[in-house]
């Protein structure tokens, strides 16, 4: 009976957290530019207030789920250009073997209350893109992937300025999902974060060098023409504190179309009689540094602020080890025993934990101090990572979190540190750490069985069974049947008719455990249930790496061969002819 309590009740919370995932990836709508940019970010979504809290707290904590973002915006602008259209539209899909587990439990949710805010940061006036989707009625089948979308949520770039990058990054997300406990909708209240960049619109970054526009010229079928753009179209740039920054010619590249640098000149290859060899090219004048991904870990302590029998309360609320993901990679366990306590010193072996057996083992740590890893233990499991790598992470302890003196707002002490990712990793996109393993006395297996089988207790629809209203025969009410089972225990006592006693009573104690907590609030002994066990570690993007910036300038070169030959004024030094000097920039 508690293993079906245990599957139906965590697979109707686990439809909520998987429903919070799917307004999070976005599909591109119409694009406006010719290529929609895609993104994958890091999620991390936690409750709104503490009943939620308190019911994702029961199955694990926060939410980290990735984001595939495509957003239908400019790829790049000329300085000072017109006002420009954007929209975001997002989408996600559900995997089978998630609809086949939840489909039976919550075949219809809804979703509702849904801020969807794309921030805007940049040369332009434009701050924010604001989606307010209307509540949706999601409806799930076992076995068949099931896709969810929004939008499109449109807006416009204005008052475009001279130079920079326009970042796109998802600045408010939030949303109460409603689903079905005890017979009422229960909403649980979420927000989310995803740091980093969406997408980005290129303009002519200040101290960039400097592009005469367009450049065109004539050329003849099917050979080459080398253009001298460095000596003859691109000049040094100005910055915004009016420092004039060189140009690198080592820089110059060919980005698109038929060319190649040679000899630090373009050479544009040209076509047959007729056609036009288009040529992008960019050059820098150095680079703006990129970001360092940084991700924090927080690890609660024993609180030594507790109620009374703390000491107990404390040896039974307290992590013993961890692990973190990393892609595929696992760590080694984390260490979380103080090898100094007395259980530890008579026992040495306690240091190595049975990860492969621990519900058997964990009662052997309920006298273990607890001693929180260094930065430098953490360091080290993540270093062992072959895709981290020596010198791939920094790990350094920040403030500790003290607890709450509040009683009303319940603050968990925390052990917090920062994890940066240097060395090889930096500067640009990293994975984000995530949790493997939390063994903890008591284990955390427990504790969902313990909230599921007191949701059945409660009324919860928990178990296998029907959580539809009992009809009584007569149509009486739940009191009236309770008083007719009564009268019918009593009659049998008397009469010493013992089978007939033994059927009423068991027809007759549901019933009353049922009546006795018809009014129980569910999400409240689930936060007391919840505050039994220590809550397990918790990973999280604090800053997205970002790749470095070129301070670069792009532009075109269009070679023009004509269908009948003619005469033209030769270019000295080129193997070309040049008709006209314009030059058209492209960033």
């Amino acid at each position: 009976m508690l293993s079906k309590l245990v599957k139906a009740r965590g697979t109707r919370v686990a439809v909520a957290a998987a429903l919070v995932g799917t307004v999070f990836a976005y599909s591109a709508s119409s694009p406006i530019s010719a290529a929609p940019q895609k993104k994958t970010l890091t999620g991390s979504c936690t409750g709104a207030d503490k009943a939620s809290s308190d019911l994702l707290a029961a199955f694990g904590g926060a939410l980290n789920l990735p984001f595939d973002v495509t957003s239908d915006v400019p790829a790049q602008l000329e300085p000072g250009a017109a006002n420009q259209p954007i929209a975001f539209t997002w989408s996600v899909t559900l995997a089978s073997s998630v609809t086949s587990a939840v489909a039976a439990i919550d075949p219809t949710l809804t979703v509702k209350n849904i801020q969807l805010d794309m921030g805007v940061n940049g040369p332009t006036a434009t701050k924010v893109v604001e989606g307010r989707p209307a509540p949706m009625e999601v409806a799930i089948t076992a076995g068949q992937p099931a896709t969810f979308a929004m939008g499109p949520f449109s807006g416009q770039l204005t008052d475009i300025g001279k130079g920079g990058v326009i970042k796109y990054s998802p600045k408010n997300i939030a949303m109460s999902i409603s689903l079905d406990i005890k017979g009422a909708a229960t909403d649980i209240n979420v927000t989310c974060s995803a740091p980093g960049t969406a997408a980005v619109t290129s303009i002519k970054i200040p101290g960039s060098p400097d592009i005469k526009q367009p450049i065109e010229l004539e050329g003849t079928p099917n050979s080459s023409v080398s253009v001298d753009v460095l000596g003859k179209y691109v000049t040094a740039g100005t910055d915004e504190k009016g420092v004039v920054r060189e140009v690198q010619p080592d820089t110059l590249k060919v980005i698109d179309g038929p060319g190649q640098v040679v000899n630090g000149q373009v050479v544009v290859n040209t076509g047959a009689a007729g056609t036009t060899s288009s040529v992008t090219f960019e050059v820098c004048s150095g680079t703006l540094p990129g970001t360092n991904a940084v991700q924090t870990l927080s690890l609660a302590l024993p609180n030594p602020w507790g109620p009374p029998f703390y000491e107990l309360n404390n040896q039974l609320r307290k992590g013993v080890a961890f692990t973190l993901k990393y892609g595929d990679e696992t760590t080694a366990p984390i260490n979380m025993v103080d090898p100094t306590s007395l259980p530890v010193l008579l026992n040495p072996g306690l240091m190595n934990i049975p990860v492969n057996d621990w519900l058997n083992q964990a009662n052997n740590y309920i006298l273990t101090g607890f001693k929180a890893p260094s930065a430098a233990d953490i360091q080290v499991a993540l270093e062992r990572l072959p895709s981290i790598g020596a010198g791939g992470v920094k790990v350094t302890s920040t403030p500790a979190t003290p607890p709450s003196a509040d009683k009303d707002k319940p603050v968990e002490p925390t052990a917090n540190y920062s994890i940066e990712f240097v060395g090889k990793n930096a500067e640009k996109e990293v994975g984000s750490i995530s949790l493997g393993n939390y063994y903890s006395v008591f284990p955390q297996e427990y504790l969902t069985m313990i909230i599921d089988a007191a949701k059945g207790l409660l009324g919860g629809g928990g178990g296998g069974g029907s959580t539809t209203t009992t009809t009584f025969p007569g149509g009486v009410t739940l009191a009236e049947r309770i008083k007719q089972l009564e009268a019918q225990q009593y009659l049998a006592q008397i009469s010493n008719d013992l089978p007939l006693w033994l059927s009423t009573t068991q027809e007759l104690l549901p019933l009353k455990i049922e009546q006795a907590t018809s009014n129980i609030d569910i999400n409240a002994a689930i936060g007391a249930l919840t505050s039994m066990f220590s809550p397990p570690p918790a990973p999280k993007v604090l800053v997205a790496g970002e790749l470095p910036i070129g301070i670069c300038s792009q532009g075109i070169i269009d070679v023009n061969v004509a269908s009948v030959a003619g005469v033209s004024q030769t270019n000295p030094g080129n193997s070309a002819t040049v008709k006209a000097v314009k030059l058209s920039l492209a960033g």
